[in-house]
């Protein structure tokens, strides 16, 4: 029960956030800006990781 409630949440709040992105693009702008802040080092480590799956792929290509 508690997951479709905590399911249910999280629906609401993506279309919270599609309808502001419809509406307002500079407050849609600065939540983006909030969330990168505040997550900033797994975004990092996102693009690192995505950085070096490329370029081991790219030296298994080689062989």
């Amino acid at each position: 029960m508690q997951l479709l409630h905590h399911i249910n949440k999280k629906l609401m709040n993506l279309q919270f956030l599609n309808e502001l992105k419809k509406e307002d693009k500079e407050l849609r702008r600065q939540q983006n800006k909030r969330y990168r802040q505040k997550h900033r080092e797994i975004l990092n480590l996102k693009k690192q990781r995505a950085y070096h799956k490329v370029n081991l792929e790219k030296k298994y290509q080689k062989k």
